[in-house]
């Protein structure tokens, strides 16, 4: 069995240079576990809050000799918050005995120590068991996958001295909301919240101490993220994208108040292991079994004159530097081209038929509502409805 020492080696990185070869760490003594699981995708809030996926050191809450004997420790298995603008953040986190308040920076002890006072990270939402990608959305909701456990890998935690055993379970659609537990135990936290003692299946229902996710999907989904476009007379506009690692790209339509899932259903075969929303409706899934990128564009019929479908960024800063792309199709020519953001113009820089390029006007008196995007190219007007948020 492994005996150590396990440094607390996660980080999260600010990369700059010319080839982003610089590399500051911002965050670091984050968990990581002995096999596969450690620090995952992240977000913003938009308060600018730094949102991180750690995964968990344990199958199910159980040390166990496949998933590398290190048990559970504060930091691991849940979304953590990091209010990194906050003057004087201090991202290093140690750790400290909870019997001696001695310094134990070893993850083999993971499971008796506490954060040491004066670190500005902290849990937002517990009981993921290797929570890959998350997303916020326009909106302002939080979603995420999880990993579900498998068989052979490590005994299920029960309680915060009973266990039982471990089988296969599916893969989670979650709606992640701060302080809430969703079924992944954590014993470390569990001597302070006794719901982290016990594990949930996707199957149990939502209770006030447990929360049950959105959907259950095949294992490996991974990555999430939202479509924006009005690409299909906005019919795929607000829904979620999550890949299936090796497998189909999901369509996942939520309900009109973002707090259930109509239906999921398999849009692409794609075989990444994430995808991201790019200009002009396109999905963009990243393979890195064949280190490739795919490419899935959409093919509108409706569009038959000039439409505005996104922009990217969807949210930015006020103070007029931020360059945006908006996507569409039948775009004219620069001098003939104006867009506005909540009525104010913006300073457009280069234009082609599907893409318009363009910095974020100013506003000295933001408003955080979202605000529509106003197109007029080609003797028409696009509209595209709340679709950016000054932060």
């Amino acid at each position: 069995a492994f005996t150590g020492p396990a440094p607390y080696n996660g980080q999260v990185s600010v990369l700059t240079g010319p080839n982003f070869s610089t590399v500051k760490p911002l965050i670091t003594g984050l968990p990581v576990s002995n096999r596969d699981h450690a620090i995952n995708g992240m977000t913003f809030d938009d308060a600018g809050n730094l949102l991180i996926c750690v995964g968990s050191e344990t199958n199910a809450g159980i040390p166990s000799l496949p998933m590398g004997t290190l048990p559970n420790s504060p930091l691991d298995a849940a979304i953590l918050k990091a209010p990194i603008s906050k003057v004087g953040f201090n991202g290093a986190i140690t750790y400290v005995e909870t019997a001696t308040g001695k310094l134990n920076n070893d993850q083999v002890y993971g499971d008796r120590v506490d954060v040491a006072s004066g670190v500005d990270v902290s849990v937002f939402a517990a009981g993921m068991r290797n929570p890959f990608s998350i997303v916020w959305t326009t909106r302002g909701n939080l979603y995420g996958t999880d990993n579900g456990m498998n068989a052979n890998f490590g005994a299920v935690s029960t309680g915060a001295n009973t266990q039982a055993v471990e089988s296969d379970q599916p893969d989670k659609i979650n709606y992640l909301l701060q302080g809430n537990y969703y079924g992944s135990p954590n014993r470390n936290r569990g001597r302070y919240d006794a719901r982290q003692n016990a594990y949930h299946y996707p199957t149990d229902p939502t209770t006030s101490s447990f929360t049950g996710p959105l959907a259950r999907i095949a294992s490996s989904s991974d990555g999430i993220d939202e479509y924006r476009a009005t690409t299909f007379n906005s019919e795929m506009r607000g829904n979620l994208l999550v890949q299936h690692w090796k497998g189909v790209l999901y369509r996942a339509v939520l309900a009109a108040d973002g707090k259930s899932i109509q239906n999921v259903t398999a849009l692409a075969s794609t075989l990444g292991l994430t995808a991201l929303p790019g200009p002009g409706g396109v999905i963009l899934s990243m393979d890195y079994s064949h280190n490739q990128i795919v490419l899935i564009r959409p093919i509108d019929d409706a569009a038959t004159s000039m439409v505005a479908y996104d922009i990217f960024p969807w949210r930015g800063r006020a103070d007029g530097t931020v360059p945006f792309v908006i996507g569409g199709v039948g775009f004219g020519t620069l001098s003939g081209t104006t867009v506005t953001i909540g009525g104010r113009r913006a300073t457009l820089t280069s234009i082609s038929a599907t893409r318009i390029k363009g910095l974020i006007p100013a506003n000295a008196a933001p408003t955080t509502q979202l605000l529509d995007v106003v197109v007029q190219s080609s003797g028409r007007t696009s509209t595209i409805s709340q679709a950016f948020r000054y932060n």
